[in-house]
């Protein structure tokens, strides 16, 4: 099975889509598999800045997503409306800090969690660091259980390329 065909109408929850890694993970989906059904961003508001408004943001400034603005141009927020819900939440939070009837209507239309959140920093406080990089991951699995599936998928954002050096040249196969 392809990457096109395993992700060819699903529905994905993805958290950590304001780093670095869950915005390019993103964006090379919509580029390279223009038939995902929907992508639900899980996105933590911050202080006068809704969710919705931060992915908005996002996706009209962020480098990682300009090969998407190229590609579609005006068409591109019309894009996002199409495939791009967000829900607010904070995958520190027990179900990422979502209300149980919210993730309950949402569960059943689930087809995997992606889980990107994390702390990168090589120094962070260990409290912040547990609660993002291992009570997420562990809240990912809680919320990926209920869904019909249970399927998660956790990308790491600590040495995703490994130990080797250079460019590392990634195909996308038919």
């Amino acid at each position: 099975m392809t990457i096109r065909e395993a992700y060819e109408g699903r529905h994905l929850l993805v958290t950590g889509f304001t780093g670095f890694l869950g915005k390019v993970w993103v964006a090379l989906l919509l580029e390279r598999v223009p038939g995902v059904g929907k992508i639900t961003l899980l996105v933590r508001p911050r202080r006068g800045e809704t969710a919705a408004a931060r992915v908005r943001s996002i996706f009209e400034r962020s480098p990682a997503l300009r090969p998407l603005r190229e590609r579609h141009g005006a068409r591109l927020l019309e894009l996002v409306r199409d495939k791009i819900e967000v829900l607010e939440g904070d995958a520190r939070e027990p179900l990422f800090g979502v209300e149980p009837a919210v993730l309950a209507q949402l569960a059943p239309q689930i087809d995997a969690v992606v889980h990107c959140a994390g702390i990168t920093d090589f120094s962070p406080d260990p409290i912040q660091a547990l609660d993002v990089n291992v009570l997420g991951a562990l809240h990912a699995a809680d919320v990926a259980a209920r869904t019909p599936d249970k399927r998660l998928i956790h990308v790491s954002t600590c040495f995703v390329a490994g130990e080797t050096d250079g460019e590392i040249a990634e195909t996308l196969t038919e």
